[in-house]
C-alpha cells in the first residue's frame, strides 16, 4: 500500500484488516506461548547438557503469524481490534514465555563450556521470535508515519543487517508533528503495556541480553536495539519512572551503559568490523538517552544514581571509550605498526573523525539533558522559552541534577586524565573531553539563567575548581582543538573542508580558545547575577586562572577583560572580593611576569630554518610569530594596569590600599620599565604621590614610594647599556613629583637618599644623542630638590663637597672640559633656586654654586667665560645679599687665584672689577695677604697692566663709606632675634653698637631696641623713647629675680 502524501510503498494496510482475521492471530500466539512454555517445562526438555536439547518445535507457520503481526499493528483500527481481544495481554505472555526459555539456554551455556549446535540454533530461533515480539509491541505503541518508521524485520528468517535502525538512538520525530488523535492513542497503548506486565519483561529481557553479551554468546545488537527502543515509549510520567525504578530498570541501564561484550575491546579489534564499533557507541547513547528519560524530573529516581558507587559506576561506564582508544594507543606503541588514519593522525583506529566528532556531541547532548530537557540542551538560545522549560521541572530537582552532574563529570576528567600518556592526550579523547565540557558549561549557564538561587549548589559541589582545572580549562591545545571546533559548530560540513581548515593560522587563535571564551563568559555571567550578594568563589577562580595563563596572553587578557566588566556590573560585591583575595597585586605581578618574559623574548633568536635531505626547506613554524605574540603581550599588560586604573577609581580607598602594599608598589616599578606601559604607569604612581599623607602609616608608605622610585634610577644605570630615556622620564616624574608639595617631598627625597641616586647618574656611560639631556635634567631636578631647602642643601654639601666639588668634576669630566652655553644657564639656574632670567632682579640663594660656576666659567670658551663673568658681575650690582653670599663662598678668593694665570686681557679686566665689587663689600686678612703677595710676585710684576689693574681695585676698596647693610623695623613685632644658644652673664664681657635712626616715636610707652635673653629669662634688653635710653638687665640672686635699670 502507498500512504497519502508519500511516494514509499510499504507492506501493510493502513486502514485495517477484518476483524475475524485479528482474532485469529491473536489465538495463535496463545498457541506459541503454549510451545515455548512446554518446551521449556517439560523433563524431557530441560536436560542438564545441552547435548540432550530437542529442537523447539515451532513451524515456519507459526513464525509467519508473527511477522503477520508487525506488518498488522501498524494501523491505529487494528490496534484498537488487538488491544479489545486482550492481543497486548497474550502478547506479553509470550514475551514472559520466551524471555523464560532464553534465560533456560543461557543458564545451559553457563553449564556447559562448549554448546551443542542444537542450543545454538535454539537461542537463534527464540531471538527471531523476541525481535518479532518486540517489534509488535512497538509498533503497537508507537504507530509512527511511515516517513519516519524503522523497516523492522519483516521477514526474520531472511534477515540480513541493516544500519538504519541505528536512527533509533534519536527519537524518531517531533511529538508536535504527531496528530493529537494519534497522540491520544499512543497515551492509551502505553497505559495497555503498563498494565499488561510488558516493561517487566523487557526489563528481564535487556538483563539476558547483557548476560549474554558479557559472555560472547551473542553479539547481534538487533534485539538489543528494538527492545530499547520499545522500553523507552514506556517511560514517560512520574508513575511510569516510579514503577520502572521498582523492578530493577535503572540497574539495568546503568549496567548497559558499559562495553556490552570483551569482543568489542581493543585486543579483538581485527575480527570486529568498523560498522559494530560504531554500533557499540550508539547503543551506549541509546542506554544513556533512556536512562536520563527516566530519570528527568524525579527527584527519588535520580538520589539513586546519588547513591555511593553508583556516581563512580555511571562516570565509569560513560567513559569505556576513552580506556579503549588509550589501549589501542599502547598497543601501537608496543608493535611499532602505523595503522591509517581517515583523517588526522592519532592511535584511535575504529572510527572516522566526522563518526567520532557526532558521537562526542551525542554523548555531551544525553550527558547534559539529566538537567534540561534535550531540545534545550542542543540549540535554545531565548532565554524566555528556557525559563518557561525551568519553571515546569522541580527545583529540588534542578538542584539535585547540578549538584550530581558536576560530581559525574569531575569523576570522567579523572577518567580522562587516566588515559593521558607523558601528559599529553589522544587527539580522539581530547575532542570528546572538550566537547562534553562545553555542553556541560552552556547548559550550566542556562540553568542559572532560569534559577540564580541555584549559584549556591554550583558553589558547594566545586563548580569553578571543575571548569578552570587541570582537566578542563588548561588542557594544552593543538590541531586536535581545531578539530573539536569544527565537529561541534559545522559538524555537516564536508570532511575535506574540515581538513583545510585545520592549516588556517587565523582560525587557531580563536577556535582552541572557545572552551576558555565560554566557561569565562559563564564565570562572569555568575559573578554579576543580581540576587548574588558575593562574588568572592567566582573572583577568586578568576585570579587563580589568570596565575596559571600567564604564558598565554590571549586568555590571560580575556580574563582581564572579564575582570573589568564583573567590577563595573557588580562593584560593591567585587570590590570586597577584591580585597579579600589581594586581587590587584596578584594582577599586577602576572603582568609582570609577562613583561619579563617579553623582554626575555626579544633577545631570543627567529626560528631555525633546515635542509632536508631532499633539498627542502623546513622551518620550525609556531602557531603565533613573534610579532604577534608580543602584540597579544602588550595589549594583555595594559589590561592589567588598566585594571588597576578603573579599581583605584571607583573604590574609594582603592589607592590607599594600593599604596599601603609594598607588592603593588614593587609591581609598579617593575612594569615602568615597559616604554609601552611608561606612561600609564606613571599615571598611577603619580596619583600615589599626591594622596595627602593624613597618618602615620600614610608617611611611611610616602617613604617606601619614594625609595622605589628612586630604585628605578639604579636599576637603570646598572644596566650594560643605559637606557637614558628611562631615566629622563624618571627625572621629569620626580620634578613633577616635588612640585605637588615641595617642602614635603623635598624632605622625603632627601631622607631616602636621592642625592647619591642621581648624582650616580652622571657617572655612566651616556648616549650621546641623549646624554646631554639626561646631565641637564640631572641639574634641574637637583635645583628644585635644593629649592629653599636648608637641611637639603646642607645634605647635598656633605655628599659633593663644599662648592660642589664632586658635581664639577662630573661635569667637566662628561663636557670634555669644554662645557656648554646651556650647562652654564643650568647652574645659573640652581644659583637661584629657579629660573634665572637675565633682565630681573635676581638673588643668589646657593652659595655653594658660584664656587660651581666659577671653576666651569674657567674651563669654558672665552665667550661663555665673558658672558659668565658679566652675568656675574650684574648680580653682585645687583644686591647686597648677592654679594654677601658670594663673600661668604669665598668668591674673592678663586678671582684673585684666577688673576694671577688668566692670559687673556678682556677677561682680566672683568675679573678686576669683580675682585673690586666684592672686596669693597668685604675682605678677610687672608684675601688682603693673598692681593699683597700677588703684586710682589715676579709674574704679576712683569705685566704692568695687571698691577695696575690690581692696585685700582685695591684702591677702590678703601674708598667705600658708610654701612652698606641697616635694618629697617616697622615698629609692629619686629626686631632682632638671636637664634644661636646665647649664655648670661657673659664671662668675657659683650659689645653691641649700632647707628640709629628714629622716625617716629610711639605717643604712649617705649620703643624696644634690641632684647637678649636666655631661656629662663637672664638677659639684657634696650628700649627708647623721647628723652631717655634705657638699658635693663635681668638676674637671678639667691633664687630672686633683680631688675637692675
Amino acid at each position: 500500500m502507498q500512504e497519502l502524501g508519500s511516494d514509499e510503498t510499504v507492506v501493510g494496510c493502513s486502514y485495517g484488516h477484518p476483524s475475524e482475521v485479528i482474532l485469529i492471530l491473536i489465538q495463535e500466539i496463545s498457541l506459541i506461548t503454549s510451545t515455548i512454555t512446554e518446551s521449556g517445562t517439560s523433563p524431557e526438555s530441560s536436560p542438564k547438557h545441552s547435548d540432550q536439547l530437542e529442537p523447539l518445535e515451532l513451524s515456519a507457520e507459526r513464525l509467519h503469524v508473527l511477522e503477520c503481526l508487525t506488518i498488522l499493528t501498524r494501523s491505529v483500527h487494528n490496534c484498537r481490534v488487538f488491544s479489545y481481544y486482550g492481543g497486548v495481554q497474550k502478547v506479553t505472555s509470550l514475551l514472559k514465555a520466551a524471555v523464560d526459555q532464553l534465560k533456560a539456554l543461557n543458564s545451559l551455556h553457563a553449564v556447559d563450556d562448549q554448546s551443542s549446535d542444537q542450543a545454538v540454533e535454539n537461542t537463534r530461533m527464540m531471538l527471531k521470535i523476541l525481535i518479532c515480539i518486540i517489534t509488535i509491541i512497538s509498533n503497537f505503541m508507537k504507530l509512527e508515519p511511515t516517513a519516519t518508521r524503522d523497516p523492522y524485520f519483516v521477514d526474520t528468517t531472511k534477515y540480513v543487517r541493516s544500519s538504519s535502525y541505528l536512527a533509533t538512538v534519536s527519537p524518531s520525530i517531533p511529538e508536535n508533528t504527531i496528530p493529537d488523535a494519534l497522540q491520544h492513542w499512543q497515551q492509551k497503548a502505553i497505559i495497555l503495556v503498563l498494565e499488561a506486565g510488558c516493561v517487566n519483561r523487557l526489563v528481564e529481557l535487556l538483563r539476558v541480553i547483557q548476560r549474554l553479551n558479557l559472555k560472547e554468546q551473542w553479539t547481534d545488537l538487533s534485539l538489543h536495539f528494538t527492545t530499547l527502543c520499545t522500553l523507552r515509549s514506556t517511560i514517560s510520567g512520574t508513575h511510569a519512572q516510579n514503577h520502572f525504578r521498582s523492578i530493577g530498570g535503572l540497574e539495568i541501564l546503568l549496567d548497559g551503559l558499559g562495553l556490552p561484550s570483551n569482543k568489542f575491546s581493543v585486543s579483538k579489534h581485527s575480527s570486529i568490523s568498523r560498522d559494530e564499533r560504531g554500533e557499540i557507541l550508539l547503543l551506549q547513547l541509546l542506554y544513556l538517552e533512556i536512562l536520563s528519560e527516566a530519570v528527568f524530573g524525579n527527584v527519588n529516581n535520580l538520589e539513586f544514581l546519588c547513591e555511593n558507587g553508583l556516581v563512580h559506576k555511571f562516570a565509569n561506564s560513560i567513559s569505556w571509550p576513552a580506556f579503549m582508544i588509550q589501549e589501542s594507543h599502547r598497543q601501537k606503541d608496543t608493535t611499532k605498526t602505523l595503522l591509517a588514519l581517515n583523517s588526522i593522525s592519532g592511535p584511535v583506529h575504529f572510527l572516522k573523525i566526522t563518526e567520532w566528532n557526532d558521537y562526542s556531541l551525542k554523548l555531551s547532548i544525553a550527558l547534559c539533558s539529566f538537567i534540561l530537557p534535550s531540545n534545550v540542551v542542543k540549540c535554545c538560545s531565548d532565554e524566555t522559552a528556557i525559563n518557561q522549560i525551568s519553571a515546569s521541572i522541580p527545583s529540588a530537582y534542578q538542584e539535585q541534577s547540578v549538584r550530581w552532574m558536576i560530581r559525574v563529570l569531575l569523576t570522567v576528567f579523572l577518567c580522562i586524565k587516566a588515559c593521558a600518556c607523558e601528559s599529553e592526550l589522544p587527539s580522539h579523547i581530547k575532542i570528546l573531553a572538550k566537547t562534553i565540557q562545553i555542553y556541560t558549561i552552556r547548559t550550566f549557564r542556562r540553568v542559572l539563567v532560569s534559577a540564580p538561587a541555584l549559584l549556591t549548589a554550583f558553589r558547594e559541589e566545586g563548580v569553578w575548581d571543575l571548569i578552570f582545572s587541570e582537566d578542563c580549562f588548561y588542557v594544552g591545545s593543538s590541531v586536535e582543538d581545531i578539530q573539536f571546533h569544527i565537529g561541534t559548530e559545522n559538524q555537516n560540513d564536508n570532511v575535506r573542508n574540515n581538513r583545510t581548515a585545520t592549516d588556517s593560522q587565523s582560525s587557531y587563535r580563536t577556535d582552541v580558545n572557545i572552551l576558555q571564551v565560554e566557561a569565562i563568559s559563564f564565570l562572569e555571567f555568575a559573578a554579576t547575577l543580581n540576587e548574588n550578594t558575593y562574588n568572592l568563589p567566582e573572583c577568586s577562580a578568576l585570579v587563580d586562572a589568570l596565575e596559571h595563563c600567564v604564558s598565554d596572553a590571549v586568555v590571560a587578557s580575556i580574563l582581564l577583560k572579564c575582570f573589568r566588566v564583573i567590577l563595573q556590573l557588580a562593584t560593591e560585591q567585587t570590590l570586597d572580593s577584591f580585597i579579600s583575595l589581594d586581587a590587584i597585586t596578584r594582577v599586577l605581578k602576572v603582568a609582570c611576569l609577562q613583561a619579563q618574559g617579553l623582554r626575555n623574548s626579544r633577545n631570543l633568536p627567529r626560528p631555525e630554518i633546515t635542509i632536508d635531505r631532499d633539498g627542502s626547506r623546513t622551518e620550525n613554524i609556531e602557531m603565533t610569530s613573534p610579532e604577534d605574540r608580543t602584540d597579544h603581550t602588550l595589549t594583555c599588560l595594559k589590561l592589567g594596569v588598566n585594571l588597576l586604573k578603573d579599581y583605584v577609581t571607583i573604590s574609594s580607598d582603592g589607592r590607599i590600599l594600593v599604596l599601603h602594599n609594598a607588592e603593588c608598589i614593587e609591581c609598579l616599578f617593575n612594569l615602568f620599565e615597559e616604554e609601552s606601559l611608561r606612561k600609564l604607569v606613571l599615571e598611577q604612581v603619580l596619583a600615589l604621590f599626591r594622596l595627602p599623607p593624613s597618618s602615620a602609616r600614610d608617611h611611611a608608605a610616602k617613604l617606601h614610594l619614594c625609595s622605589k622610585y628612586l630604585e628605578n634610577f639604579t636599576q637603570a644605570n646598572e644596566n650594560e647599556k643605559v637606557n637614558s630615556e628611562l631615566l629622563i622620564d624618571l627625572l621629569v616624574s620626580m620634578r613633577e613629583i616635588i612640585m605637588m608639595d615641595r617642602m614635603y617631598y623635598q624632605n622625603l627625597f632627601r631622607n631616602e637618599g636621592c642625592f647619591l641616586h642621581i648624582i650616580s647618574l652622571l657617572n655612566g656611560t651616556f648616549n650621546e644623542a641623549t646624554g646631554e639631556r639626561l646631565v641637564l635634567n640631572v641639574l634641574e631636578t637637583l635645583t628644585l630638590l635644593l629649592e629653599g631647602n636648608n637641611a637639603s642643601k646642607a645634605a647635598f654639601r656633605v655628599l659633593v663637597g663644599v662648592g660642589y666639588q664632586t658635581l664639577q668634576s662630573l661635569l667637566l669630566d662628561y663636557y670634555k672640559m669644554l662645557p656648554s652655553e646651556r650647562l652654564l644657564d643650568a647652574l645659573l639656574n640652581m644659583l637661584v633656586d629657579g629660573k634665572f632670567e637675565i633682565n630681573e632682579k635676581t638673588t643668589i640663594k646657593n652659595e655653594d654654586v658660584v664656587v660651581l660656576l666659577l671653576n666651569i666659567l674657567q674651563k669654558s670658551s672665552t665667550s661663555l667665560q665673558h658672558y659668565g663673568l658679566v652675568v656675574l658681575q650684574q648680580l653682585l650690582k645687583q644686591s647686597i645679599t648677592n654679594r654677601t653670599y658670594s663673600f661668604r663662598a669665598g668668591l674673592l678668593s678663586i678671582l684673585l687665584d684666577w688673576f694671577s694665570i688668566e692670559e687673556k686681557d678682556d677677561t682680566v679686566n672683568v675679573i678686576a672689577e669683580l675682585i673690586q665689587i666684592i672686596g669693597a663689600h668685604s675682605i678677610c686678612g687672608k684675601d688682603i695677604r693673598k692681593i699683597f703677595a700677588l703684586l710682589r710676585s715676579e709674574k704679576i710684576s712683569a705685566k704692568q697692566k695687571h698691577t695696575s689693574l690690581l692696585l685700582r681695585s685695591l684702591s677702590h676698596m678703601l674708598k667705600e663709606k658708610g654701612p652698606e647693610a641697616f635694618f629697617e623695623f616697622s615698629g609692629h613685632d619686629s626686631g632682632i632675634e638671636i637664634k644661636s644658644p646665647f649664655q648670661w652673664p657673659y664671662n668675657r664681657g659683650l659689645s653691641f653698637s649700632c647707628w640709629l635712626r628714629v622716625e617716629n616715636f610711639p605717643e604712649n610707652g617705649m620703643m624696644g631696641l634690641f632684647s637678649f635673653s636666655t631661656e629662663d629669662g637672664r638677659g639684657c634688653s634696650a628700649m627708647l623713647s623721647k628723652s631717655a635710653l634705657v638699658y635693663e638687665i635681668l638676674t637671678q640672686i639667691h633664687g630672686n629675680w633683680h631688675n637692675n635699670s
